[in-house]
């Protein structure tokens, strides 16, 4: 009785029937989980990489502005005293 139970379930597995995945299922999704978590580590590193890059020109604008409200400060105290 527990042969025929193999037996059909065998039988079940190699005629279609009772498969969740068709053949070479799990290799398609083992691909498309690969290429989707490479997809997501390729996108994370460019937007950290533009991320980087704006904020490191927000701190040379914040740098030129500073700058030139000290120029301001110094022209406005070298008027005052003349």
């Amino acid at each position: 009785e527990n042969c025929a139970a193999t037996a059909h379930r065998k039988e079940t597995m190699t005629n279609g029937r009772g498969r969740i995945l068709p053949r070479g299922g799990a290799a398609v999704i083992l691909g498309v989980t690969s290429l989707s978590t490479i997809g997501a580590i390729v996108y994370s590193h460019y937007a950290q990489v533009r991320d980087r890059k704006v904020m490191k020109e927000g701190v040379e604008r914040d740098k030129e502005r500073l700058a030139w409200k000290r120029r301001q400060q110094k022209e406005g105290q070298t008027a005052e005293q003349s």
